[in-house]
């Protein structure tokens, strides 16, 4: 396979894996800000859930070139739809959409069309403003796009070498966005004034919701919230889609798979993925994740950083890449 498909194939699937997360990441955070007020103390709690979004998303640099507050109107609009943040959801729309272009090709006719069809209704037809209603619809509406495009690929894409290729991009962008969620909710809720039940409750519902794991959780404790609890199941669940090892854990499998059919290529990829999933191997219950442990949590992050770089180099051509794409693409 050539490594330019291989690249587009890849960074189609970080893309739409992105603006999923971002999508699900801005609904979750207005609907708790809504319902917060009805939860005992909380109101004081809630005017800071715009800003470290901007944490999340490693663009609070960019943000402050245009906006001077982290509001629940421009955060929103920045994160959403902005024409100059590359890596809000209508940015990695468009993104995807390009290298799915490239790969007309190669990907199923259903495929374009979903993707398409994403792009004119979320892009080329995106609302002036994002505001109340309008966001959740616009999140709940780009969600689905994702889940659309890629329940259409795993029907009708075959699941060759192209495919662990996507697939690795798809699972290290959502490793990445789980470990930054979690360190953002470990920095709202460590080292501060003790908080009511309610408002305990309020946060863990919050940050299970974010990453679609509420009803996962419910399923696999039956005795109710509990902080460590969650933690170790979004961090070292082996059967949760969007925990952190069972995201690396695949990362890794479709890297063997891509390893076994191109021998001439350099293991570094592969075995910076191996280090990363014994990384997560060494972490073995919720005894070992608490706020101390943010610092690992980080590393980690670090660590997938250096396997997006690593990948690129193994994997990919140096065919240089459009100022707009090595901004956006340097983002793991």
């Amino acid at each position: 396979m050539l490594s330019r498909i291989a690249e587009n194939l890849y960074w189609m699937g970080r893309y739409i894996e992105r603006a999923e997360n971002t999508s699900r990441i801005l609904d979750v955070n207005y609907l708790a800000i809504i319902e917060a007020p009805q939860v005992a103390g909380a109101r004081g709690i809630v005017t800071e859930k715009w800003a470290p979004l901007l944490d999340i998303m490693e663009s609070k640099e960019e943000f402050k070139e245009h906006y001077k507050r982290a509001d629940g109107q421009n955060v929103p609009y920045w994160l959403a739809i902005h024409p100059d943040n590359a890596a809000s959801i209508r940015s990695s729309l468009r993104f995807a959409r390009e290298n799915a272009r490239a790969l007309r090709d190669r990907i199923s006719t259903e495929m374009w069309e979903a993707i398409n069809s994403s792009y004119l209704a979320l892009c080329v037809n995106a609302p002036e403003n994002i505001e109340e209603d309008a966001l959740h619809d616009y999140c709940v509406a780009a969600r689905e796009a994702s889940h659309l495009f890629f329940g259409i690929a795993h029907a009708t894409l075959p699941h060759d070498l192209g495919w662990y290729f996507m697939r690795a991009g798809q699972f290290l962008e959502r490793a990445d966005n789980t470990l930054r969620t979690l360190i953002m909710n470990l920095w709202r809720s460590g080292g501060r004034t003790p908080v009511s039940a309610g408002v305990e409750i309020h946060r863990d519902i919050a940050l299970l919701k974010s990453l679609s794991a509420y009803e996962a959780y419910r399923k696999t404790y039956d005795t109710g919230l509990n902080s460590r609890r969650i933690y170790e199941f979004l961090l070292l669940s082996n059967r949760f889609p969007r925990s952190v090892r069972y995201c690396l854990e695949l990362l890794q499998e479709s890297l063997e798979k891509i390893h076994e059919e191109n021998q001439n290529a350099s293991a570094q990829a592969l075995q910076a993925s191996r280090s990363l999933t014994q990384h997560m191997a060494a972490i073995k219950d919720e005894a070992q994740i608490s706020v101390e442990e943010s610092p690992s949590m980080q590393e980690l992050i670090n660590q997938i950083a250096d396997l997006s770089t690593t990948i690129s180099s193994a994997y990919f051509s140096p065919e240089p890449v459009t100022a707009t794409q090595t901004q956006s693409q340097s983002q793991s």
